[in-house]
């Protein structure tokens, strides 16, 4: 995912201007953008919203079309793993922005349809797992993960996460993997008690 790191150091520069990064975000979240070069533009909207999470002024300035989060569940089939990736951590940024409540079910909607997804890699549903701890790790959101039978799902990707084996991933990915298999089966547990 070398797109990504280096959009989010450039982005990372650009942040000193709060201003300038809610207009970089107005540009890269219109879902028009994504007909020239969909992974590209998804890599880069994920890198300026990692970004933006940093600067709570502009993080509580974010808006989000809902035009591009369905133009984002259409595009789930016809992107590459990596995109879907770039796709799931978009989400997870956005979720956590409380002006954004209104569209937590369709957030929540497209990471669940990815981790549920069979042919979903490894690296996909980690970051899905990640959205999903992030985004209901608060006893507020509670109702709506229940009525989303989250629970059950999550508790499936234990057995699966746990037997994940290193081999062959980043060390980036295998301090995510260990990092996962230390706090899904926490956060499941939490869940069921």
């Amino acid at each position: 995912m070398e797109h990504g790191k280096t959009a989010v150091e450039w982005f990372q520069m650009m942040a000193t201007s709060n201003q300038c990064c809610l207009a970089l975000w107005g540009r890269f979240s219109t879902p028009e953008l994504d007909g020239l070069i969909d992974e590209e533009v998804i890599y880069t909207r994920w890198a300026l919203l990692k970004s933006l999470m940093e600067v709570p002024d502009v993080k509580a300035a974010l808006t989000v079309a809902p035009e591009l989060l369905e133009h984002y569940q259409t595009m789930l089939t016809r992107v590459d793993q990596d995109a879907q990736t770039a796709i799931v951590g978009t989400f997870g940024c956005l979720a956590q922005c409380p002006q954004l409540a209104e569209h937590l079910d369709s957030i929540v909607g497209v990471v669940v349809q990815l981790l549920a997804a069979q042919e979903a890699d490894l690296w996909v549903r980690l970051e899905a797992l990640d959205a999903l701890i992030d985004i209901f790790s608060d006893d507020d959101k509670d109702d709506m993960f229940q009525s989303l039978s989250l629970l059950p799902l999550m508790a499936q990707a234990v057995p699966y996460i746990q037997a994940a084996q290193p081999a062959g991933l980043s060390e980036e990915q295998q301090d995510r993997l260990a990092e996962m298999q230390d706090n899904l089966p926490r956060f499941v547990a939490y869940k069921q008690g």
